[in-house]
């Protein structure tokens, strides 16, 4: 299978409700159309889904089989928001220097230790 996370949302989905048309992964799941056919045409050539009437039902097997893997599908390992990109990454700030804000005023904090 090869986008195995589109996959997942369209077999819970299926669970969710018994028998939806595509517009319902559309809605639910924010899923393209482009990946939404080509998805929906592979699960059904693999025989865990059922396309009758543009109306996509899970069949017996796509059940079993989601429930043989249900460790793999229903866990919530996969947490795409936890993951920064990597143009986000920076170094870090040293641990050696002292921070401070660019306008701090460095007066301030004799003036505290007078008082």
């Amino acid at each position: 299978m090869v986008n195995d996370f589109l996959y997942k949302k369209i077999l819970i989905g299926l669970l969710e409700k018994n028998e939806v048309s595509y517009y319902y992964f559309h809605l639910r799941f924010a899923i393209g159309p482009g990946e939404l056919i080509i998805a929906i045409n592979e699960l059904n050539k693999s025989e865990l889904i059922k396309v009758t009437n543009n109306l996509v039902s899970i069949t017996p097997k796509g059940r079993k089989y989601l429930f043989a893997n249900k460790k793999s599908y229903f866990s919530n390992e996969y947490k795409p928001w936890l993951e920064i990109p990597e143009y986000m990454k920076v170094e870090g700030i040293s641990l050696e220097e002292s921070y401070y804000p660019i306008d701090f005023d460095l007066k301030f904090l004799e003036k505290l230790e007078r008082e």
